[in-house]
């Protein structure tokens, strides 16, 4: 049986209804883009986490234990948390901090103290160089080592601790000891401490303020990041009016 004239068969359709359905169908994607992409208008706006960057501690906070830099009996004190493999770390530590330290810490107005956040999950060295740092200060050098540390960041390998720590004339013999033993670490753990209970999840972070009588700091400002000289001088001036 041959097909109707008048009704043509499935493989002779007209040219037009071919083009009606290409554009039906553009038109179903469309919708179907739309249905997807389009918020809901019941949906719920997620509402986001509280802000940790800017908490201020209400209990005084103990620096027992940390390196510092500058007078302890001066009135002000600037507490970092800080790790040797974070680049933000090492722009302050290169470029704020020699500054704030001729203006501020050189002239007995404040004093600085580091604390190691050392974030293991992204950078794998920053535990082993806090612990470097840690032995280097048993020999009184360990600002030395900071500083060494920072310079040479973006080169940091498993050997550069003892290379530094021979540049720097320790001793070696004591400072493989230091390495070997528990005390280093556990100095670093302390600090680790310290962060979690201030909520300090990221750094640099810092907290500014006022020197207690039992060496304690009650923390009156908070700064987080690599700020330049200018918001360390701003956060000071609301705490103190320097001469």
């Amino acid at each position: 049986m041959t097909d109707d004239a008048s009704t043509p068969s499935r493989g002779h359709w007209p040219a037009y209804f071919d083009a009606i359905a290409a554009i039906a169908m553009i038109i179903a994607s469309g919708v179907v883009i739309w249905t997807l992409l389009a918020p809901s208008p019941t949906a719920a706006v997620p509402m986001l986490p509280a802000d940790a960057s800017s908490r201020i501690p209400t209990k005084p906070i103990s620096i027992d234990g940390a390196p510092l830099k500058g007078r302890p009996d001066a009135p002000i004190a600037i507490v970092e948390f800080s790790e040797f493999q974070c680049p933000c770390c090492a722009n302050f530590a290169n470029d704020t901090l020699p500054s704030l330290l001729r203006s501020y810490v050189d002239t007995g107005k404040v004093f600085f103290v580091f604390q190691h956040l050392p974030l293991e999950s992204i950078h794998p060295l920053a535990f082993d160089a806090a612990v470097a740092a840690e032995c280097a200060n048993e020999q009184g050098q360990f600002w030395q080592m900071h500083d060494a540390l920072f310079r040479i960041q973006k080169g940091l390998k498993p050997t550069s601790f003892a290379e530094q720590a021979e540049r720097l004339g320790l001793d070696e013999r004591d400072y493989d000891e230091c390495i070997e033993q528990a005390t280093a670490p556990d100095r670093v753990r302390v600090s680790l401490a310290r962060a979690k209970e201030l909520s300090v999840t990221a750094t640099p972070t810092f907290f500014l303020g006022r020197r207690q009588v039992d060496g304690r700091i009650k923390v009156m400002r908070r700064v987080s990041g690599a700020q330049p000289l200018s918001a360390f001088e701003e956060a000071l001036k609301s705490i103190q009016e320097f001469p």
